[in-house]
């Protein structure tokens, strides 16, 4: 809104350069600047657990294409009320987790709007008058039913999943094919030292590139550190060369040759069956109050001071696995130990907070150890084709806002 007249008293404004803003609409009665004004309003790309987004046919909106779950923030409402107030009128559905994506000006309307990725349990819908249909759809598929450019269209393009698992994988096996049939072409002798330098590079290709999916069959390359460490029971502190330069009384080639031996074996394993603990709303309390749970540091804002400007001593810490919903006990073959997974809304996540490959006992300790008592039971594997897998999950800040590994 641009103000010709003064909404306090009418008096006609004039212009007048403000600062670095140039000419301002002014009231010279009140003596204040009449900023532009504009609704401020929320836009969310609702999703559930099966990768798909929910839909709207708002015929008042568009009658040819779909569009987002949108509304505007009431006063006295922040705007992740506002979020979950409108999914709750619209569609039915209650709000599990919301992230923010991004701002978006739309001047036809001058409305600033706010976009959100939120996650909900996939249900049967409950639609307000305003909502004419609702639609769960791929979200591979999403972007062909909005209408290009759309803000509905550039939220959901910005907060896919990752559909596709990363090429990283595929690339790192044929590699690592070719080294074996040509070591010397390819990293430029037959060492296994070389070797660790060369996969080192893959290592930080990995974490260069932002939230990169991985897989669990083949499983990813950042366990075998901890399986050869297994397989010859030694300390996990060794990295993974030593201790094969260790079984070849420290003769490269034949270090190299051991290791193609051993990431055979690493490459055949595979996931027999899993377990599963839903988190209750007792376990999930556990977790956020006891003080000997286990917590993370807040990177970059571990230090807080007093009045008197002198340290506290008081990290900013947050529960290590808040807004986490199941966890799994997952179990290789051939004895080769089972792994920790967590669940949160949308993705699962190794912790770095323990090994990766532990025994299923000590699996079950150190989750009673961070929620209480828990109750496991079998669940079916193929929950780990259905949401993306990473590496690492970090918690930027208290309200556990995060980024992925």
């Amino acid at each position: 809104m641009h103000f010709i007249y003064c909404p306090y008293c009418g008096s006609k404004a004039i212009q007048k350069e403000i600062g670095d803003e140039g000419k301002i609409p002014y009231c010279t009665q009140c003596k204040i600047p009449l900023w532009d004004m504009f609704i401020t309003s929320i836009i969310c790309a609702v999703v559930n657990e099966q990768k798909e987004i929910a839909l709207l046919r708002q015929n008042y909106v568009s009658q040819t294409h779909f569009v987002c779950l949108a509304g505007v923030i009431k006063m006295g409402e922040t705007a992740e009320e506002t979020v979950r107030r409108e999914v709750k009128e619209e569609i039915g559905l209650d709000v599990e987790w919301l992230e923010y994506i991004e701002t978006y000006p739309y001047p036809k309307k001058e409305m600033l709007m706010l976009g959100y990725k939120v996650y909900v349990k996939k249900d049967n819908f409950t639609l307000s008058k305003e909502v004419d249909s609702v639609e769960w759809v791929p979200l591979e598929n999403a972007l062909e039913k909005l209408r290009e450019g759309s803000i509905a269209w550039k939220l959901v393009k910005q907060c896919r999943y990752p559909i596709i698992a990363s090429n990283y994988h595929n690339n790192f096996y044929k590699d690592i094919a070719l080294i074996r049939t040509r070591p010397g072409m390819f990293i430029g002798n037959n060492k296994i030292s070389t070797l660790r330098t060369f996969l080192d590079g893959y290592h930080y290709a990995q974490q260069y590139f932002h939230e990169r999916p991985i897989s669990l069959e083949p499983l990813p390359f950042f366990l075998f550190h901890e399986f050869v460490a297994n397989y010859y029971h030694e300390s996990a502190c060794m990295g993974w060369n030593r201790i094969i330069l260790q079984q070849t009384n420290n003769n490269e080639e034949e270090g190299l040759k051991l290791f193609f031996e051993l990431f055979d074996i690493f490459r055949s394993i595979k996931i027999v069956n899993c377990q599963v603990a839903e988190l209750t709303l007792q376990n999930i309390v556990y977790h956020n109050t006891v003080n000997t749970v286990y917590k993370q540091c807040i990177r970059g804002v571990e230090y807080k001071y007093n009045a008197e400007g002198i340290d506290s001593d008081k990290d900013i810490k947050v529960p290590i696995y808040i807004h986490s919903q199941k966890v799994y006990c997952v179990k290789l073959t051939d004895n080769y130990g089972y792994l920790l997974l967590i669940e949160y809304p949308d993705a699962l996540c190794f912790t770095h907070e323990c090994n990766f490959i532990m025994s299923e006992e000590n699996i079950k300790k150190y989750m009673e150890y961070n929620f209480g008592q828990m109750q496991w039971d079998m669940a079916d594997k193929t929950v780990f084709s259905k949401k993306p897998i990473y590496q690492d999950r970090i918690i930027l800040d208290e309200e556990g806002h995060y980024k992925y590994n």
